[in-house]
């Protein structure tokens, strides 16, 4: 799902569950400390955020703001489990990769 954000809009909100992960299309987000009063990664065109914190059902640990405007293709955790297992070449190499997310979160 593609979602477009306004200059300061939160995408998301420290302590609510981590659901989706995404992808940023165009723009700039920041990752705000937890008084949220400082940045403490900014995230830029073409990276993924949110992947490890979504696959082991965390919350978030931090605010994330647009800083600009832009726009994120959203990966809900369930649309990842449900493609990720549909060939048994990639599951096999997936599983690994998950357990140790798990372990390692």
């Amino acid at each position: 799902m593609k979602k477009k954000y306004i200059h300061r809009e939160a995408i998301v909100s420290r302590g609510d569950q981590a659901k989706r992960f995404f992808l940023v299309l165009s723009g700039r987000l920041l990752v705000m400390n937890s008084s949220g009063n400082s940045i403490n990664k900014v995230i830029y065109k073409n990276e993924f955020y949110g992947l490890l914190e979504c696959l082991s059902m965390k919350k978030w640990c931090y605010t994330i703001i647009s800083e600009r405007n832009s726009e994120l293709f959203f990966i809900s955790s369930d649309i990842f489990y449900k493609n990720i297992f549909s060939s048994k070449e990639i599951k096999n190499l997936a599983t690994p990769i998950l357990k140790m997310s798990r372990l390692y979160t």
